[in-house]
């Protein structure tokens, strides 16, 4: 069997993130996962608070999420864009430095050198110190782009990258007509399932059984609930009030909260932890916490997540008989990213309608336990969204297990048969996208090849 190419000992993998939470961190460790065991990538990372603090400001702040959501949207976005763009690509000295020093300290100098960026910052200051760094270090660089949302926000399109790896096809014609209209030169787009955990993708059927067994109407098991708090720390009152609803109810939960400990969270993780049926995993670092939230689900049959659709929602792709398949129910959305992650997951009904959604409301409220529903278009739901109000979400999640439709949703072992499904709706995105790294790789090694002969 021949050995792949991305153990070639003349490629060096540097992984660019530079995460504003932790959903960035998070798709960077799913890649590294789909390498191959004898390689070590680098990780780069370019933490900047200032962008940190005013995320979370502007996703807790009603009137500054409406400013950001508005600039994220029509001609705002391109001028916005196009400023932050140019800022990007002036602050690329420190960027340089830093990458030409990581090459220069490894034993064997590398000759191609790939960088796989999951957040645009990094991504467009790479395009343009790309060519000094082949001049500097001799070796061939190429940028790849893993857009981490289903959304087609013009920051995403950075001219001079060699792929840029999309969620569906409606992101790439998007971003392409914007390149087009922008009057940038055709880039590369490629349209590559989300790229979720290889962790989380493996089969447990005992693990199932469980999970099975904790969404049965009747049921006495105890049902295992993640929570990842977001870096934002966003919803905290909300999750609070869910949690002590819920465990009030007699419900029989045990809550799981991920989170990373900071300034934002710290108060509400020291309440948590002296909260019954409350179990606490954080860290004072993004890489340990991202860790722990997969260590959670390799040890607990987690049947419910409770978490924001932020790129999170890409674990709907994960069919529930592998150990990261909870059912996801979602916060109310914050930013234009996570309303397109919505429309994803609706589009390939993972998610119901907005309103199918009204109709589950509406029977909630009135206990009514037969839903006007065909059970087969439930089975293909992989989430629902929660009600803005947490008193109503939490009697809506007790409600969900009673009227069975938990049970029905836990079944799901196949998508639906939605345009581009093929596609786009697979939980082995990390095999595909390192299938297509090769691919590239191998294509221009052989080029390079045919000019010295």
């Amino acid at each position: 069997m021949n050995q792949s190419i991305l153990s070639d000992n003349d490629i060096l993998f540097i992984f660019a993130s530079a995460p504003a939470g932790l959903g960035h961190l998070r798709v960077t460790k799913a890649l590294s996962g789909g390498l191959p065991e004898d390689v070590t990538p680098i990780l780069l990372g370019a933490h900047d608070p200032t962008l940190t603090f005013s995320h979370r400001i502007m996703s807790i702040h009603p009137i500054l999420r409406t400013i950001m959501e508005w600039a994220q949207n029509g001609k705002q976005e391109d001028f916005f864009t196009t400023i932050y763009r140019k800022l990007l690509q002036s602050q690329t000295k420190e960027l340089f430095e830093q990458t030409k020093e990581l090459v220069s300290q490894r034993i064997t100098i590398p000759k191609t050198i790939c960088i796989l960026a999951t957040h645009f910052g990094l991504a467009h200051q790479y395009t343009i110190i790309k060519k000094q760094l082949e001049e500097t270090t001799g070796a061939r660089v190429y940028l790849f782009v893993q857009v981490t949302d289903d959304s087609p926000q013009h920051m995403w399109f950075v001219p001079g990258a060699d792929m840029t790896f999309v969620p569906s096809h409606r992101t790439q014609w998007e971003l392409e007509q914007y390149g087009k209209s922008a009057g940038f030169p055709a880039m590369k787009f490629h349209v590559s399932p989300y790229p979720v955990s290889p962790l989380l993708t493996r089969k447990n059927p005992l693990f199932f059984e469980h999970k099975e067994k904790q969404v049965r109407p009747n049921s006495s098991s105890t049902c295992h609930i993640a929570v990842p708090i977001s870096g934002a720390a966003v919803g905290l009152t909300y999750t609070d009030t869910i949690i002590r609803l819920l465990h009030g109810s007699n419900g029989n939960c045990s809550f799981h909260i991920v989170a990373n400990t900071t300034p934002f969270t710290s108060l509400f993780l020291s309440k948590m932890e002296h909260t019954p049926h409350v179990k606490v995993y954080s860290s004072n670092h993004n890489r340990q916490t991202v860790e722990a939230y997969e260590e959670l689900y390799e040890r607990i049959p987690v049947a419910l997540e409770i978490t924001k659709p932020s790129e999170q929602a890409f674990k709907a792709l994960i069919t529930p008989n592998l150990i990261g398949g909870p059912i996801l129910l979602f916060t109310t959305p914050v930013g234009r990213q996570e309303w397109d992650n919505i429309e994803f997951l609706t589009r390939h009904e993972l998610l119901p309608t907005k309103s199918q959604q009204d109709i589950l409301y509406h029977a909630a409220k009135n206990t009514v336990t037969s839903v006007p529903i065909d059970p087969e278009t439930i089975s293909h739901w992989r989430s629902l969204r929660l009600p803005d109000d947490p008193t109503f979400a939490a009697s809506f999640i007790l409600w969900l297990k009673k009227s069975g439709i938990l049970q029905t949703m836990m079944h799901n072992t196949d998508h639906a048969e939605t345009p581009f499904a093929d596609e786009e709706v697979s939980p082995y995105g990390v095999a595909l996208f390192w299938k297509t790294v090769e691919d590239f790789l191998e294509t221009k090694t052989k080029n390079k090849r045919g000019l010295e002969e």
